[in-house]
C-alpha cells in the first residue's frame, strides 16, 4: 500500500513511474470432487492488481492442458482472481504477489455436466401491429444456445394468419458468446379485426423443454403510396455520385388517421436506389448511411396512390474524409412509445431510454437526455409507456441508432446552440480549455484496438487503428467516471466508438484526443457533457451553383432563430412552389409560386411569429417534390 501511494502522488504531480517490484502468479483451475479433482484446460482467468486509473495492473489468458497458467514479471501488489468456463458462473480468490517471489493460487470450479442452454429474443412474444389485408408482414425471433452441448429446436405455429417462415427444425453448436439462429414468422390477415396465435419452441435445454410466446397482429384496410430513395455523394466539382451498399432506414412521423406502420429498413443497389412498397399515407423520417461516405436525412410525405421520390446525399463524418472540417450529425424527427430500462443493477442511475416508432414492442432508436442530473427547469424525463415526440440528432447508425434529445413534445430539452460546459454536464467538459483548443468539436466514429497512451504522467485509453502498435486516438471517459465500471475495456481489446473530437492535437502528443460518447452500440454519456456541440450540429454550406440533375434545397443556419435562408436548385423550367408547414401538416408560409427558369435559387424565412419546433418545407417543380425539415429554436 505505501507503493502504491506513492505512485498515486507521482500521478497527481504529473511524474510517470514504472512498477519497481515484480513478481510472478501461477493460477490452477481444478473441476469435480476432492477425491477426484482433474484441470481444467482452456479456462478463462482474469487477474486485477490494486490500484486506481486506467493504469492498474490487469492481466488475463487461458489454462493449459494442465489447468495452469503463469503471469510473469508483474507489479508485486495484491491481486483479485477470477476462472470460468462458460456458462457455467466463474470462481473467484485473492493472492498477494510478493517481490521476487511466486505466488500460487488454486481454484475449483463446480462440477457440471454439459448441457445446452436456450436463449430467444424476443421474450415475450412478436406484435405485428397493423397489417394490410392481403399482404404479409414477417418478424423475426432470434435463438441463441449458450450452453456447452449442442442445442435442437422444433418450431410449430399456431393461429389463422399466422405461418412460419424459415426451417421448423434446427441445431445450434456450443458456442462460449452466443450460437445462434432466426426463426421467421409471417402474418397474412386475410380480412380487418385482430388476430391471435402461439410460436412454439421445443428444445433439448432441460430447463427450457418448451417456449411458448404469444403472437397478435391487427388486420387493416391500408391506404398506402410508395417511396423511392436515391442516396448520392456529391464532389466539390459539384458531379454527384450513386452510393450502393448504403443502408437506409424508414421511421414513422405521423399519418392521417391510418394504421401504424413499421420501422423499414432497406440496401441501396449499384445505382444508389431502394424502393419501399405499400407505405401507409404519413410523415416519415428517411435517414441513409455508409461507412466512409458519411450520412444524411430527410423529411417526407407519402401520399396515397403516389411515389414520393428523395434524394440523400450523404455528408462526411471525420472518419469519413481527411480534415477538420465542416461534420456535422443529422437532425431527425421521430415519434413513438418510450421504453425506459435499468440494465445495471449495481447502478441504477444508469437508466436506458429507447423509442418503439411502431409499436412492436423493440427499441427502434436510443435516446440521449443527457447526464442523470441534468433537468431542464419545468421538464421531466419520460417514463415507460409515454407516447412522445422527439427532434434530435442523430449521432450514430449503428443496430439501435442513438439521437441525442433536443425538443420534447415540442418543448426545449437542450439548445444545441448553447452547448457549453454547464449548460449540459460537465464530465470531462474542460479539455478542450485545459488543451488550449477551441470549444469546436468534431464528430468521430472510429474502430481499432485498445492500448494505453501516457499523456504528461497519468495512463489513458489509446486507439491502435493500423494494428502497428501505436494510438491514432486518445480515447476518453472523462474524470468522474467509476474505474471499476465494466464498461471500461481492456488493454487489447476490439473496440468501436462514436465521440466529439478535440479541433486541435494537445501539445506534445501525437495522437487525437475523442471524449467517448458510445462504444461498440452502448451508451457511455451524451453528447454535450463536453464543451462547444455547435459544429456537430449544423453546417452553413451553400449548395453548388453549377446545373442540377435533380432538385436540390438546404437552408443555413440551421437550427436557426428567428431567420433562415432556403436555396434550391431546379434542373428543368416549370412552376414552382415552396411552402413551409409544421408537424401538423398546416401550411405556415407559402415563399414562392410562380414560373422559374432553371437555376440555384434562394429566399429568407422570418419565423418570427411562429413557435419553437420543427417545421418543414416542400419544394415542388412540375411533378416532382422533396421535403426538407429545420428547426426553430428561440
Amino acid at each position: 500500500m505505501k507503493k502504491l501511494l506513492a505512485l498515486v502522488l507521482l500521478a497527481l504531480f504529473g511524474v510517470s513511474a514504472a512498477w519497481a517490484q515484480t513478481g510472478s502468479l501461477t493460477v490452477t483451475v481444478l473441476s469435480g470432487p476432492d477425491s477426484a479433482q482433474v484441470p481444467v484446460e482452456g479456462a478463462f482467468v482474469n487477474a486485477d492488481g490494486d490500484g486506481h486509473g486506467h493504469g492498474r495492473p490487469h492481466f488475463d489468458g487461458f489454462t493449459d492442458a494442465n489447468g495452469q497458467i503463469t503471469f510473469a514479471d508483474i507489479p508485486a501488489v495484491e491481486y483479485h482472481v477470477r476462472a470460468g468456463v462458460p456458462p457455467m458462473p466463474p470462481v473467484d480468490g485473492e493472492v498477494e504477489v510478493v517481490e521476487g517471489e511466486t505466488a500460487e493460487l488454486t481454484l475449483v470450479l463446480p462440477t457440471f455436466d454439459p448441457v445446452p442452454h436456450v436463449m430467444v429474443m424476443p421474450h415475450d412474444g412478436l406484435f405485428f401491429g397493423p397489417v394490410g389485408v392481403g399482404t404479409t408482414f414477417t418478424r423475426p425471433v432470434m435463438v441463441r444456445n449458450t450452453g456447452a452441448a449442442d442445442l435442437t429446436v422444433s418450431v410449430a405455429v399456431a393461429g389463422d394468419a399466422f405461418a412460419l417462415g424459415s426451417e421448423a427444425e434446427f441445431t445450434l453448436t456450443p458456442d462460449p458468446m452466443g450460437n445462434s439462429a432466426e426463426i421467421l414468422v409471417d402474418f397474412s390477415p386475410a380480412d380487418t379485426g385482430a388476430y391471435e396465435g402461439t410460436l412454439t419452441l421445443t428444445t433439448n435445454d432441460p430447463e427450457h423443454g418448451t417456449i411458448e410466446l404469444p403472437l397478435r397482429g391487427f388486420g387493416a384496410i391500408v391506404i398506402t403510396g410508395d417511396l423511392a430513395v436515391t442516396v448520392v455523394v456529391t464532389d466539390s466539382f459539384g458531379v454527384t455520385t450513386p452510393v450502393d451498399s448504403a443502408r437506409v432506414r424508414v421511421s414513422f412521423i405521423r399519418d392521417h388517421g391510418g394504421p401504424r406502420p413499421h420501422h423499414l429498413r432497406g440496401m441501396t443497389n449499384a445505382d444508389g436506389e431502394v424502393a419501399f412498397e405499400n407505405l401507409t399515407v404519413g410523415t416519415y423520417n428517411v435517414n441513409a448511411s455508409r461507412r466512409g461516405f458519411g450520412f444524411a436525412s430527410e423529411v417526407v410525405e407519402i401520399l396515397e396512390d403516389q411515389t414520393t421520390f428523395v434524394t440523400l446525399t450523404l455528408v462526411p463524418g471525420h472518419h469519413d474524409r481527411p480534415g477538420h472540417d465542416s461534420t456535422h450529425f443529422e437532425l431527425v424527427e421521430l415519434a413513438g412509445t418510450v421504453r425506459v430500462s435499468t440494465p445495471d443493477s449495481a447502478n441504477p442511475a444508469r437508466v436506458h431510454y429507447a423509442l418503439d416508432v411502431d409499436a412492436d414492442g423493440t427499441d427502434d432508436y436510443r435516446l440521449n437526455f443527457g447526464p442523470p442530473d441534468y433537468q431542464p427547469e419545468g421538464l421531466t424525463r419520460p417514463n415507460d409507456g409515454d407516447v412522445v415526440t422527439i427532434v434530435g440528432a442523430l449521432m450514430s447508425h449503428g443496430e439501435i441508432p442513438m439521437v441525442h434529445v433536443h425538443l420534447l413534445n415540442g418543448e426545449v430539452w437542450w439548445d444545441p446552440r448553447h452547448g457549453g460546459e454547464g449548460d449540459h454536464g460537465g464530465d470531462g467538459g474542460g479539455r478542450a480549455d485545459g488543451f488550449g483548443c477551441d470549444r469546436n468539436l468534431i464528430w468521430a466514429e472510429i474502430a481499432g484496438t485498445v492500448t494505453d497512451v501516457d499523456v504528461y504522467g497519468s495512463t489513458f485509453y489509446g486507439l491502435d487503428l493500423n494494428s502497428d502498435g501505436s494510438a491514432e486516438y486518445v480515447i476518453d471517459y472523462g474524470d468522474n467516471i467509476d474505474l471499476n465500471d465494466p464498461i471500461l475495456p481492456t488493454v487489447g481489446q476490439r473496440l468501436s466508438v462514436v465521440g466529439g473530437m478535440l479541433s486541435c492535437t494537445p501539445q506534445g502528443l501525437e495522437a487525437e484526443w475523442v471524449i467517448v460518447y458510445e462504444q461498440d452500440g452502448e451508451l457511455v454519456r451524451v453528447a454535450g457533457d463536453t464543451d462547444g456541440l455547435d459544429p456537430l450540429l449544423s453546417v452553413d454550406e451553400v449548395p453548388n451553383a453549377l446545373p442540377v440533375s435533380h432538385l436540390m434545397a438546404t437552408n443555413y443556419p440551421n437550427p436557426f432563430n428567428p431567420t433562415t435562408t432556403i436555396q434550391f436548385s431546379t434542373p428543368v423550367a416549370g412552376m414552382v412552389t415552396l411552402t413551409v408547414f409544421d408537424v401538423l401538416g398546416r401550411n405556415v408560409a407559402t415563399l414562392i409560386n410562380e414560373n422559374l427558369t432553371a437555376g440555384t435559387y434562394s429566399t429568407p424565412f422570418d419565423a418570427i411569429s411562429l413557435p419553437s419546433g420543427m417545421y418543414m418545407y416542400r419544394l415542388t417543380v412540375n411533378n416532382q417534390q422533396i421535403v426538407n425539415k429545420m428547426l426553430l429554436l428561440k
